[in-house]
């Protein structure tokens, strides 16, 4: 019982200690040695490859708290209709409390990572709310256990405008079709690091009355995780639009005020539109884009919506599909060298014998 009482006192001294060190030693984004020989810092770990070790060691250390920050301008992403960020990396770590975690403007998009033994790559969306990007990486452990932790073989940010890329029609509508429940397979949108989806609706330039499209309710899942659901009744609920030319777009509208036929979707109140009727009747060749996404190798991709599609004489056409890119490049990396990057580690100042003793209790 002694023994127990005299380890549970010590544990509760060192981590007492911890929490003030850690307090205390807190660091400005400066490139600073790292406080201990058991505390780990950023720095090249191979051939185009940057990790958090301590020095002269392949293995990450006790209690760290280490930064590695893009200390350049803010990558700007302004003029971009989505953006992303590219990583290939490994994490090997030895419990749940050690990890690495991609911080974006203040905490706006975090993304921790998680353990993958062999080179993983992850594309990470940049929430549209950023036009200047800062990146900031963080390591974190505890003092219990060590193991070969986080490394980056590759990082890139990239763009994308909404026509970029490959597109991929997945449906063609060429005659009336009333209200439908639209069911398809877009896995094809995997096959690269980023993808929207796709609306046109033309009118051939037939012209005529009370034709159209409306859409609704628009759900992509990815592997059975909403990526997205929009059933447009907010405000906010709109995507772009490229009207090709001509002057009718897609808008959000009340679907029971649609000047082709007067209809509507059951139960609801707005709807995604492109209405010829209310634009005096104008020609139209209209595209919506929703917002750019990341499936990238997922293993089954899918979307519903809601639809109703009018024709004058079945002389328009709607096009349903999707685009896929890889999107401009705005930073690559390489890791031949931090010239771009500052370090900084406020890890807790705790010796590695010192942990060696307690353990050995």
């Amino acid at each position: 019982m002694r023994k127990l009482v005299l380890v549970l006192t010590l544990l509760v001294a060192v981590s007492f200690a911890a929490n003030f060190s850690s307090l205390s030693n807190s660091s400005s984004l400066s490139e600073v040695a790292p406080l201990t020989d058991a505390n780990a810092h950023w720095q090249l770990t191979g051939t185009n490859e940057v990790g958090c070790v301590k020095d002269g060691d392949t293995v990450y250390g006790s209690n760290d708290d280490a930064d590695l920050t893009w200390n350049g301008a803010t990558i700007n992403l302004t003029g971009y209709d989505g953006a992303a960020i590219y990583v290939q990396y490994t994490q090997v770590a030895a419990d749940a409390n050690d990890y690495c975690t991609l911080e974006l403007n203040a905490g706006v998009g975090d993304y921790q990572f998680p353990d993958a033994a062999s080179p993983t790559w992850v594309t990470f969306t940049v929430p549209t709310s950023i036009s200047n990007l800062l990146v900031n990486f963080n390591w974190v452990s505890d003092a219990i256990g060590f193991d070969t932790g986080f490394k980056m073989t590759y990082f890139q940010v990239v763009g994308v405008n909404n026509g970029d890329g490959t597109y991929t029609n997945v449906f063609t509508w060429t005659g009336d079709m009333g209200i439908t429940a639209e069911s398809h397979n877009v896995t094809g949108m995997s096959s690269l690091g980023l993808a929207c989806l796709s609306w046109r609706f033309t009118t051939n330039d037939a012209g005529g009355d009370y034709q159209g499209w409306a859409i609704d309710n628009v759900v992509l899942t990815e592997d059975s995780t909403d990526i997205i659901d929009n059933d447009f009744e907010s405000s906010g609920d709109v995507w772009d639009v490229d009207i090709h030319g001509y002057t009718v777009p897609w808008e959000r509208a009340n679907d029971d005020d649609l000047g082709y036929g007067g209809y509507g979707f059951p139960g609801t109140g707005y709807a995604w539109i492109c209405d010829p009727f209310d634009h005096g009747n104008a020609d139209a060749n209209s595209e919506s884009f929703s917002p750019w996404v990341s499936v990238y190798g997922a293993a089954a991709v899918g979307v519903t919506f809601d639809s109703q599609f009018q024709t004058y004489a079945s002389k328009e056409d709607g096009y349903f599909g999707y685009f896929s890119a890889g999107g401009s490049s705005e930073v690559g990396e390489d890791w031949t060298n931090l010239d771009d990057w500052t370090t900084s580690d406020s890890g807790t100042n705790i010796e590695e014998t010192t942990w060696g003793q307690i353990k050995a209790l």
